[in-house]
């Protein structure tokens, strides 16, 4: 509910910016001049760029530890599970595998998500006493923004069990 509110807030926020970028347009345009407003414009614009982020949302966590790997021979299984939903959003751990070897693994949102931004930090799985049962921790920050501005990071840890079944087959035989 808490992002919810934070997300129409972010919203209303951005509208009212662009309403109030309208009127000093228009009046740095009769009191300045044509060209004093195109300069103004264009340097507003160059503000809604987002720069390039190492710390991507969506970055993969080697799960193996393995510093090399041919491209393009992934020849395995996924699950996927929800670690943590709310009204408005989920958040999802996706780990690829083979039947000898965990691959990697990756942590995403999806749903609304306005004015919050998901960063993992690490994720950890090891095999737990159950066939086929592991235990994963995954580490994060959540960003609250306001108009792209970090208002408040949150640390989250979420912390599970996940089963990853061996027996699926990926392709049927063709007879």
């Amino acid at each position: 509910m808490t992002q919810l509110i934070w997300g129409i807030l972010n919203i209303a926020i951005f509208i009212a910016f662009i309403v109030i970028c309208f009127q000093a347009l228009k009046f740095i345009r009769e009191k300045l001049g044509l060209f004093a407003c195109v300069i103004f414009a264009l340097g507003l614009l160059s503000f809604t760029s987002k720069p390039k982020d190492n710390n991507s949302e969506f970055k993969q966590f080697d799960l193996n530890n393995k510093t090399a790997k041919v491209a393009n021979s992934y020849n395995g299984r996924n699950e996927r599970i929800v670690i943590d939903d709310n009204l408005t959003s989920k958040m999802t751990l996706s780990v690829n595998y083979t039947a000898k070897e965990l691959l990697n693994a990756q942590s995403s949102r999806e749903g609304f998500i306005s004015g919050t931004n998901w960063y993992p930090i690490s994720i950890i799985l090891n095999k737990s006493n159950g066939e086929n049962q592991y235990v994963y921790s995954v580490y994060g920050t959540l960003e609250w923004r306001l108009l792209g501005i970090t208002i408040y990071s949150q640390s989250k840890k979420f912390e599970g069990k996940i089963e990853l079944p061996q027996s699926d087959l990926l392709y049927s035989p063709s007879n």
